[in-house]
């Protein structure tokens, strides 16, 4: 399975999901798949990378751990498993590929959970993790502090032209 984030024009989606629902063929003119997707296409990584997150969020400021799990629950299947948080949804907008759907309001709130943490602390706290068991997915820290990076920048993208996004796994 994949995953991919696809930033999306919000107005231009609701029309088409108003439209055509769940047929896909119209796909076009409502979004913009950039780079950020190429890098991790993997759902096996996103979860192993949640399942990090899992097996430390005890060690972490229970602050930093909020942020954090509600941030990857956003991409992390796994991590919604496992929280009070659910993958975000958007009302309107559905499809079965759709694992999130942020509206641009949501992108930019998500992306602030990041402000309040000290992302050089949880990336140590990675590292010792990786350090003490080897993991068969993630083969070092460099590989998860890309992976946060990649997700804020998919955010950081869409909240800068104040469109949404949707997160695709298929």
């Amino acid at each position: 399975m994949q995953i991919s984030a696809c930033i999306a024009d919000w107005d231009q989606l609701r029309k088409y999901q108003e439209r055509y629902g769940q047929d896909m063929s119209w796909a076009g003119d409502w979004y913009r798949s950039d780079s950020f997707t190429d890098w991790n296409q993997s759902v096996r990584f996103n979860d192993a990378v949640g399942e990090l997150f899992l097996d430390i969020r005890e060690t972490l400021p229970s602050e930093a751990a909020r942020a954090l799990e509600e941030f990857l629950v956003t991409f992390c299947p796994v991590v919604a498993d496992h929280s009070a948080f659910a993958a975000p949804q958007s009302p309107g907008i559905r499809h079965d590929a759709f694992y999130a759907a942020l509206a641009p309001d949501e992108v930019k709130r998500r992306l602030g959970l990041l402000e309040g943490v000290r992302l050089s602390d949880f990336f140590a706290r990675v590292g010792e993790d990786l350090d003490q068991q080897a993991d068969e997915v993630i083969s070092n820290l460099r590989e998860v502090v890309e992976f946060v990076f990649m997700w804020a920048a998919a955010l950081g993208q869409a909240a800068s032209k104040r469109w949404g996004l949707v997160v695709i796994i298929y």
